[in-house]
């Protein structure tokens, strides 16, 4: 009689494939590992679920909070999600959860949640110093990339320069010197500002 009851109850309603109920082989493991686990885990959903959607589409409304949950695990149960997709997935899902949270209990033992204060406020000056240097980085390479252009315009000056001085063009060789004068201040000055930043 038990043997027709746990077949009605994971093969027929909750539709687990006979395959994943073999894994399990004790009574205690089908009920824990089947049934328990993936149901609290699965009502949580599916509470949070109707909560967000019934609020936002009707507001406050227990019935249809209520009606929305029915369907919803109806619907998963009943369309094989929950014996073919759900169950590993769950079981899984539990277990990281369960090392997560005691990674998270041993922590806490260890650093006090009270030293929450002074520990976030070293972070964020790491977090800081992290910024800076990445952010100096990120300088140093604009820097770098606007003397690249000015020495670009440098080469590409002097070449104008010795084409108007074939041209015998003093009009355009006094303009262009002003502007080569120009550029090599403008290329020092970025040399230096990159030597300051440590470039």
């Amino acid at each position: 009689m038990a043997f027709n009851v746990f077949t009605l109850i994971f093969e027929t309603l909750l539709k687990i494939d006979p395959s994943i109920i073999a894994k399990y082989t004790t009574v205690p493991d089908q009920l824990l590992y089947l049934i328990l686990i993936p149901h609290v885990i699965l009502l949580m959903f599916i509470y949070a679920v109707s909560k967000g959607t019934v609020l936002r589409i009707v507001g406050e409304h227990k019935g249809f909070s209520y009606l929305f949950q029915i369907i919803t695990y109806i619907f998963i149960v009943w369309g094989g999600w929950y014996g073919s997709i759900l169950i590993p997935l769950l079981t899984g899902w539990f277990t990281i959860v369960l090392v997560l949270a005691f990674i998270v209990f041993f922590i806490s033992v260890i650093w006090h949640p009270a030293a929450g204060k002074v520990t976030s406020g070293l972070i964020s000056k790491g977090f800081e110093s992290v910024g800076k240097k990445a952010n100096k980085g990120k300088e140093i390479d604009a820097l770098e990339d606007q003397l690249t252009y000015t020495r670009k315009t440098l080469k590409r000056l002097d070449d104008d320069m010795r084409a108007a001085k074939i041209a015998n063009d003093r009009r355009t060789m006094a303009t262009l010197k002003a502007l080569y004068s120009q550029k090599l201040d403008e290329e020092q000055q970025l040399k230096r500002a990159i030597e300051e930043l440590g470039g």
